[in-house]
């Protein structure tokens, strides 16, 4: 099977980045909270025990068994549940009959009875965000303090989340595009977008009346 993305069903149903407003009321209920709260849950209980242990505990190797355990669990969770049911996304590898690896990326298509919800897509995209961006600030802050063993549990952190967050992208764009050629092409349609909302209200602006 060649990398490309899976067509689940005809016609897109997923979310793009930063669009969740944009769909309706009837989508914004919250249809997997358990999927949704377990998603930030081991997100938030990574990044706290990390800071926990750092301040307060001396035992390393503990440290390190509890942080991976919690580490490990936040990816399964995240590549096998929250992915597929808060945005229609999933990716997983297959090895052929060959000895070949072949990466897949799928994407939920179609207009379907249990429609995506809006919220959870924004819990989704933006928690797996912001556990990226937290963790990268972690890999300067024990550079810095040359504290080197802490810096192993930042370095897996940031490639177990890093996988997700690439795979999904890889599902939401496509597997044969770039993510340099959709930044550049989503940048280019905000600020068209943007050009044509500033128009639109200058030209809707009533001329003004001077009063003498």
């Amino acid at each position: 099977m060649a990398d490309q993305i899976a067509l689940l069903n005809e016609q897109d149903d997923t979310l793009e980045f930063g669009a969740e407003d944009d769909r309706g009321s009837s989508s914004s209920r919250f249809k997997h909270p358990v999927a949704a709260g377990f998603h930030v849950l081991f997100k938030l209980l990574a990044f706290g025990v990390y800071i926990l242990f750092w301040i307060v505990s001396s035992s390393f190797v503990l440290n390190f068994i509890v942080l991976v355990i919690i580490l490990a669990m936040d990816f399964w969770t995240t590549k096998n549940v929250s992915g597929r049911l808060l945005v229609g996304l999933r990716w997983w590898n297959y090895i052929d009959d060959e000895g070949k690896s072949h990466w897949v990326f799928e994407s939920k298509k179609g207009k379907q009875k249990d429609a995506l919800s809006a919220g959870e897509s924004s819990i989704f995209w933006s928690s797996l965000f912001i556990h990226q961006i937290l963790w990268i600030l972690l890999i300067f802050v024990n550079i810095f303090k040359f504290n080197l063993k802490w810096l192993v549990i930042v370095v897996i952190a940031n490639v177990l989340n890093g996988a997700n967050l690439y795979g999904y992208i890889k599902c939401r764009i496509g597997s044969g595009k770039s993510l340099k050629d959709y930044a550049t092409g989503m940048v280019s349609r905000k600020m068209f977008s943007t050009a044509l909302s500033s128009l639109s209200r200058s030209s809707a602006q009533p001329g003004s009346e001077q009063v003498v």
